[in-house]
């Protein structure tokens, strides 16, 4: 009975490693392959799995920070287009454009 019992818990300490193995190797290789794309053509993956493209980043003329395009507020002024991290800093910049401080 003993020898059974011995048997069984190899068997399933076999199972487990080898399923930790698995995952890690997925875990790696989708790390790698992220990472690959990302350089190569700015595409990605999403927290959730989903394919993301990014694309180039933009200065949000009022905070200065940079923020993918196809992400960013757009906002065309005087025929050339902004674009912002947000609502808020487009309708500032707005408002510094009408009083003449951007």
């Amino acid at each position: 009975m003993r020898n059974i019992l011995i048997i069984f818990l190899t068997i399933i300490a076999l199972a487990l490693v080898r399923w930790l193995i698995t995952d890690v190797i997925k875990a790696v290789k989708k790390a790698l392959s992220s990472s690959s794309s990302e350089r190569s053509d700015g595409g990605g993956e999403t927290t959730d799995g989903k394919e993301a493209k990014t694309g180039r980043l933009v200065k949000d003329p009022v905070s200065g920070t940079y923020v993918d395009e196809n992400v960013a507020v757009r906002e065309e002024i005087d025929g050339e287009m902004f674009f912002f991290e947000s609502r808020r800093n487009r309708d500032e910049y707005i408002k510094r454009a009408r009083t003449g401080r951007t």
